[in-house]
């Protein structure tokens, strides 16, 4: 979607003996007020791995928000999902045939530093929130970001756009430390300590703005 913006070009004249003005003509009035940006400054859509819209927006400080519903995943991401391996002895399955009830499952090899030991078993991708439980959402990996998980996911809604949210933002809180990683919709609210991860970040470590109770807060590790 291309944003045209219209730039008024105002040109005054003076009229009578008055004091010319010395500041920059880039400065702003001296009797100007800020400009209410909302919340989500220079917001940008989030792209599928087909190049078309998630219904998802990445704000300009980091932070995420579900701005679309009904948004059909058209993009194939079968070919990041690792095929479980032989070796593996915690299995629940041995290939995509034991994964079809439902119709549409595939084998998976899990494997993270923080769940051992690996294992192998059933994963679905959606392509829609009509894929998911009704307190669910579908969320892409290009949203999500957990690095295990390169497709997309069913997770928990608390709301599905900001028309439901008192803030005007549905957000989305990530944690991708522990195993496969977790995510969830929640409203943004004004008693939140960070809008995005990069707000939980320190010389130590990478934390993680997750939705912890009632508000968002800065965590270390999820397996807490």
């Amino acid at each position: 979607m291309l944003r045209v913006g219209l730039m008024l070009v105002l040109t005054a004249c003076t009229c009578g003996n008055t004091e010319l003005d010395s500041r920059p003509v880039d400065s702003p009035p001296q009797d100007s007020e800020p400009v209410d940006q909302g919340p989500c400054v220079d917001p940008q859509p989030i792209l599928a791995i087909d190049g078309a819209a998630t219904g998802y927006e990445r704000c300009a400080d980091g932070a995420v928000n579900r701005v679309e519903n009904g948004v059909e995943l058209g993009g194939d991401y079968t070919g990041e999902i690792r095929p479980c391996e032989d070796w593996v002895l915690d299995r629940s399955c041995d290939g995509d045939d034991d994964c079809q009830d439902p119709p549409g499952g595939h084998c998976s090899y899990s494997a993270s530093s923080y769940d051992p030991p690996p294992c192998c078993e059933c994963i679905w991708l959606c392509a829609s929130d009509a894929d998911c439980d009704s307190t669910e959402i579908c969320l892409p990996p290009e949203v999500h970001e957990l690095p295990l998980l390169n497709w997309p996911i069913c997770v928990t809604a608390r709301c599905h756009t900001g028309e439901s949210c008192g803030s005007g933002e549905c957000a989305v809180s990530t944690q991708a430390d522990c195993g496969w990683g977790k995510a969830e919709l929640r409203c943004r609210t004004e008693s939140d300590e960070c809008r995005s991860n990069s707000d939980c970040e320190d010389e130590d470590d990478d934390g993680y703005c997750w939705a912890y109770d009632d508000h968002m807060k800065c965590v270390d590790y999820a397996c807490n």
